[in-house]
């Protein structure tokens, strides 16, 4: 953990900019339907606005790589701050059903979608819509039940911030520890700890912040632990 945390602080600037960026997030609507496992999530482009929007006056920007490798379509994604520090994603191989310009624009799209909304924080979907991109086809089923009427949807009350902190702080946590195979209590101990030595943990006078600090952390080591080795 020591040499993270020592890249941790050699990224202060990205960091701060990064806790002002999820006082500002606001999570996008799930806009669109995924026909096959009929949910919602949010489009690219929904990813996107919301990281535009939140990231005004912030100095965060950031720019998405698209690779052909041996196993497919690959994506990374930088993200920049204005002090010029950086921080990269690792590697997102595809490998498309289809090899025809439809299956490989939604192999990108969804690859682009995910990377994107694993940086910074997005809570994109309830399931995988990536299946255009790599789950074979369904058959057709003549004898399929009729889809049952569905319940109308009341209208969604919006979380308070520490709310979404605590979600997005746990979501964190989570693939952190699937990531690195380790208990959940133990990612979440260490995460605390290391965030507690940030810079501006002194300064965070409420739950909110705190958690803020402890999110960017935790994505810092989940991207740490996805680049492809040397």
């Amino acid at each position: 953990m020591d040499s993270l945390s020592d890249e941790l602080q050699g990224k202060s600037e990205l960091f701060k900019a990064l806790a002002k960026f999820h006082e500002n997030l606001v999570q996008p609507k799930k806009n669109a339907e995924n026909p096959y496992f009929r949910n919602n999530y949010v489009t690219l482009e929904g990813v996107q606005k919301a990281i535009d929007d939140a990231a005004k006056g912030t100095g965060i920007t950031y720019t998405q790589l698209v690779y052909d490798t041996d196993n497919g379509k690959t994506v990374q994604t930088i993200m920049i701050h204005s002090s010029g520090q950086v921080m990269r994603s690792g590697t997102l191989t595809l490998r498309p059903t289809k090899s025809d310009p439809q299956g490989i624009g939604s192999a990108i799209t969804y690859a682009k979608r995910y990377q994107l909304a694993a940086m910074f924080g997005i809570s994109s979907d309830i399931d995988d819509d990536g299946n255009k991109a790599s789950a074979p086809k369904q058959q057709n089923n003549r004898h399929q039940r009729a889809p049952q009427s569905r319940r109308p949807r009341q209208a969604n009350k919006q979380p308070s911030l520490l709310e979404r902190r605590k979600g997005l702080y746990s979501n964190a946590i989570g693939n952190l520890s699937r990531t690195l195979n380790m208990d959940y209590n133990q990612a979440d101990s260490d995460v605390k700890g290391m965030a507690k030595k940030e810079q501006g943990w002194a300064n965070a006078k409420t739950v909110e912040e705190q958690l803020a600090i402890c999110i960017n952390v935790a994505n810092k080591l989940l991207a740490d632990s996805t680049k492809p080795a040397k």
